[in-house]
């Protein structure tokens, strides 16, 4: 199951969840999410407050291919 997840997952993000060698699912999810919110999830400066442009990070299923 593990190596199914991780080879759905973007090209991008795949790499990097490889890397860390993640020793179950949910291991892999957490490395999942945090690599996508790190490398992509975009931010805008409104007045003097940083806004978060981006994504749910409740559900990780808009993380994987489809």
């Amino acid at each position: 199951m593990l190596h199914k997840f991780i080879f759905g997952l973007k090209p991008n993000v795949r790499e990097l969840v490889c890397i860390s060698n993640p020793e179950s699912l949910n291991d892999a999810m957490r490395k999942a999410v945090a690599v996508d919110e790190v490398h992509f999830t975009h931010y805008s400066t409104y007045g003097n407050k940083h806004v978060r442009i981006g994504r749910d990070m409740r559900n990780t299923s808009k993380y994987v291919n489809r």
